[in-house]
């Protein structure tokens, strides 16, 4: 937290890690070490498209509808408008605001690569949903990202664009309490698919 809030003031050019010393003394920055850590690492959907198409193979399902626990800022529920590049080919729109790629420790089928299910609805949960609509949602998930790593940093600003254009649905609140809610909201035209990619660790 201490670092997220020396880094945020930092990136709006408040602070400098080379006057350290000043920086640890700025007035705002026990109020910005209060913020609990949060991050959204979008890379993720690499991982996850695979499976995503592997569900909609199995199923004959064409329309999906995502519920995300422990979604952050809802990076992840934009799987479908970012475009990915594998071994066997690539998936995805062109003219897509991010792509992703990555090392495969399995070859992605090329039969995969070739289904395109719609996503319907995109809802996420969390505790502390980010708003990367806005500024400081935007600041807070960039200061939680250590200085030098570039490549991550601009992949988080393309997925903030991307959140920007098109948000997905953020609900505050408990997953534990809030599941079975969401769960009965269900419809029978579109299959529901339920993911979570770090979560889970947190749960006691």
């Amino acid at each position: 937290r201490l670092l997220g809030g020396l880094h945020a003031l930092v990136l709006t050019g408040r602070a400098s890690w080379e006057e350290l010393d000043a920086a640890l003394a700025h007035p705002e920055l026990p109020q910005l070490a209060r913020r609990p850590v949060q991050t959204n690492e979008v890379r993720r959907s690499w991982t996850l498209l695979p499976c995503f198409l592997e569900i909609a193979r199995r199923t004959g399902a064409e329309t999906l509808d995502l519920l995300e626990l422990g979604a952050s800022a809802g990076f992840n529920l934009l799987w479908d408008r970012y475009h990915y590049s594998y071994a066997a080919g690539e998936w995805g729109p062109v003219d897509a605001l991010l792509e992703l790629d990555g090392e495969e420790r399995r070859p992605v089928p090329e039969s995969l690569l070739a289904l395109e299910p719609r996503v319907r609805r995109r809802r996420g949960v969390d505790l502390d949903p980010v708003d990367v609509t806005t500024d400081e949602g935007a600041l807070r998930l960039r200061s939680f990202v250590w200085p030098g790593q570039e490549g991550r940093l601009e992949r988080l600003d393309r997925a903030i664009a991307a959140v920007r254009h098109e948000p997905p649905e953020l609900v505050r609140g408990d997953l534990a309490g809030l599941l079975p809610e969401l769960l009965a909201e269900r419809a029978p035209e579109a299959l529901t698919i339920v993911i979570q990619t770090a979560v889970l660790g947190y749960l006691g």
